[in-house]
C-alpha cells in the first residue's frame, strides 16, 4: 500500500530518529517526537535558518558533522562534496555528501566567551570564534585560548545516552 512504502522509504532514508536503530549517529535531527529541551530544539532550528550561507557548514562542522544525506536539492549542497548517490523508495535517489574539515566529537579547548540564548548561537557562527581554541559557555569567566594545545581527548566509550572521553590536559582547560 502507499502507507507501508512511505514507512518503508523513510526508514531506508534514515529519517530521524529511525537511524539510531542501525547505530548511525545524528546531528541536528528535528526533534519530531517533541523530547529535546529548548535550547537543543533551538540550535537544530538554527541550523536549518542558516541553510545556503556560510554559517551553515560551520556549524556542521562544529557539530563533528561527518557526512550529510538528503533528497531534494538545496542550496546547502555548494560547500559540501559529493561521496555517493544511492537508489530508495522515493522517486529522487538519495545523495551522500561529505563535510569538510569538520572538528572531532571530542577535543580540548581552553578559551572560553560568554554568551547566553541567541547571542550565544550568533558567537558560534561569528568568524572570530575559533572553534578549536574556544568554547561558548552560558555563564562564567571569560578567558582567551593559551599558546598551543590545551590538551588532547578521545571517545574510549558510547552509549545511547552518554559518552565517555579521556583526555590529558597540558594546561587548565
Amino acid at each position: 500500500t502507499t502507507s507501508a512504502g512511505l514507512v518503508l522509504g523513510v526508514h531506508a532514508y534514515l529519517n530521524p530518529p529511525t537511524a539510531a536503530r542501525w547505530q548511525v549517529a545524528g546531528s541536528y535531527d528535528l526533534d519530531i517526537l517533541g523530547f529535546d529541551p529548548a535550547p537543543l530544539d533551538r540550535l537544530t532550528r538554527f541550523v536549518r535558518e542558516r541553510e545556503g550561507t556560510p554559517a551553515h557548514l560551520r556549524l556542521l562542522q562544529l557539530g563533528a558533522v561527518a557526512s550529510v544525506m538528503a533528497l531534494e536539492p538545496a542550496a546547502w549542497w555548494q560547500d559540501l562534496g559529493p561521496a555517493a548517490v544511492v537508489p530508495g523508495f522515493f522517486e529522487q535517489p538519495i545523495r551522500i555528501f561529505r563535510v569538510p574539515d569538520p572538528l572531532p566529537r571530542a577535543y580540548v579547548v581552553d578559551g572560553v566567551r560568554v554568551a547566553d540564548g541567541e547571542q550565544a548561537l550568533r558567537t558560534l557562527v561569528d568568524p572570530s570564534l575559533d572553534p578549536r581554541r574556544e568554547i561558548v559557555l552560558a555563564e562564567g569567566e571569560p578567558r582567551p585560548p593559551g599558546t598551543g594545545p590545551a590538551g588532547t581527548a578521545r571517545l574510549s566509550g558510547q552509549g545511547w545516552d552518554a559518552e565517555e572521553v579521556d583526555a590529558d590536559l597540558q594546561r587548565d582547560a
